[in-house]
């Protein structure tokens, strides 16, 4: 039987069931949050949720029923009497749950991914917390700690990001993240016993840093591509305005008996917005290069070193052409 937490009167608390309780709550409770932020229906998206909890329990349960059957073919009604036989496998449990997650989502004409990354980060914590009922696993515990911790402020990081925070969004960035270090942890701190689970573990951890590390960068590119193509085209508009703006454009100044004040208020002005006009011409510049390296495959790699440029100074400045060492090399 599970460790006792208290009692009350008849009614008996395991530690395992306490926190679960809890881990349950929270989940809940960072879903509905998730949901609202990203302006999903709720009552959908807790469709989603009730029911992949659901088929993922009753997939947990029978899968340990499976594995343990001599145990149970004694008395099927072990089976239901989980107080007193408790189990679960919890490979079944997550494999059920995601394949619930994505039809479920379908039939509701929801984004696969992006309920998958909302169900991540209640998941995410809501394991942490139902880990603190298995006093012998510390050491997973911890490793889910970290990685929910961090998961959370690599979201709010890209929450908070002004400007290009869109093009370091992707749904399923959140998921495919998270599945590399659960994975990682569950291989290396969890170390399961079966051969079927150290494959699932392994096959699922695969599809992850496929996923992550092919799709997501041609994803973003896809995206950034689209934000310098509109950049190009402000540029150039601005580029013709200004030409109209510029004083030298008026052709009938020349015929004006005008001021020495008045020439000078005037040469003011086509100095003014000639260096405007220059810089929108480096703008246009920079964003046209940036373009062409998409076009050849090497966008994001540094002109002088060769190295990769730091994804957040792409993200700040789309069009660099150098990393932030050789910028600074060349300012001096």
């Amino acid at each position: 039987m599970p460790e006792t937490f208290f009692n009350f009167g008849v009614i008996t608390i395991s530690r395992l069931g306490f926190w679960l309780f809890w881990a349950g709550l929270l989940a809940s409770f960072l879903i509905w949050k998730q949901a609202r932020k990203t302006g999903l229906s709720e009552e959908k998206v807790f469709d989603v949720f009730l029911l992949t909890s659901f088929i993922s329990l009753m997939a947990g349960r029978i899968g340990y029923v499976v594995s343990s059957w001599p145990n149970f073919s004694v008395d099927i009604s072990r089976i239901f009497l989980v107080n007193h036989y408790p189990g679960m496998s919890f490979t079944w449990a997550f494999g059920a749950g995601i394949v619930t997650a994505i039809l479920v989502a379908k039939s509701l004409d929801l984004e696969v991914w992006e309920i998958l990354d909302i169900f991540t980060i209640g998941f995410g914590w809501a394991v942490v917390v139902g880990l603190l009922g298995l006093w012998r696993m510390w050491g997973l515990w911890g490793g889910l700690l970290v990685v929910a911790v961090g998961l959370t402020l690599a979201q709010y990081k890209i929450d908070t990001t002004t400007d290009l925070a869109p093009l370091a969004r992707r749904n399923g960035i959140v998921t495919s993240a998270y599945l590399i270090f659960f994975c990682s942890c569950l291989l290396i701190l969890g170390k399961p016993t079966k051969q079927e689970e150290v494959i699932f573990y392994l096959v699922l951890l695969v599809i992850s840093l496929v996923f992550f590390m092919i799709k997501f960068p041609a994803d973003v590119l896809q995206q950034i591509k689209k934000h310098l193509e509109t950049k190009a085209v402000e540029a150039q508009a601005r580029m013709k305005l200004l030409k109209k703006e510029d004083p030298f454009a008026d052709k009938s100044r020349l015929l004006d008996r005008a001021s020495d004040d008045a020439d000078a208020q005037v040469k003011a002005g086509h100095e003014r917005v000639e260096a405007m006009q220059r810089q929108m011409s480096l703008v246009l510049v920079q964003t046209r290069k940036a373009l062409t390296k998409i076009k050849l495959g090497k966008y994001g790699v540094c002109e002088s070193c060769g190295k990769m440029i730091d994804t957040d100074r792409l993200a700040a400045m789309p069009a660099a052409t150098l990393c932030l060492i050789c910028e600074k090399k060349r300012e001096k």
